[in-house]
């Protein structure tokens, strides 16, 4: 897995935050991966590809980054690696697959999961 160069958008100057390296799994469940009270929703591919073709976010505290995509592979091996791991709670969520948009991905996906 590719380690992912991001930060936090606060401050500027000498108060800006620093830049943090992390593996791409970490990346994606504090930055990108929808939170629900028990555990965490993956977008489907080419969702997850939008966000993170943006190379921002303003969700929460909003983050910064290098904008990339991932391949198929990779983002195979992102799943395998999130959803095995039972104490994260990850599932990829691709009933609303066919959403218009991200935006309503995300709608369908919070009434789902009452966030």
């Amino acid at each position: 897995m590719r380690t992912i160069k991001y930060r936090i958008c606060y401050g500027v100057g000498k108060n800006s935050a620093p830049w943090i390296n992390e593996p791409l799994e970490k990346f994606v469940l504090e930055v990108v991966a929808a939170r629900h009270a028990n555990g965490f929703v993956l977008q489907p591919f080419h969702f997850l590809n939008e966000i993170l073709a943006k190379g921002e976010t303003e969700i929460g505290m909003g983050f910064q980054w290098k904008p990339f995509e991932l391949d198929e592979n990779e983002y195979q091996e992102l799943i395998d690696i999130l959803c095995t791991d039972p104490s994260l709670n990850v599932s990829v969520e691709n009933e609303f697959i066919n959403a218009k948009n991200l935006h309503d991905w995300r709608m369908k996906v919070g009434r789902k999961y009452k966030q």
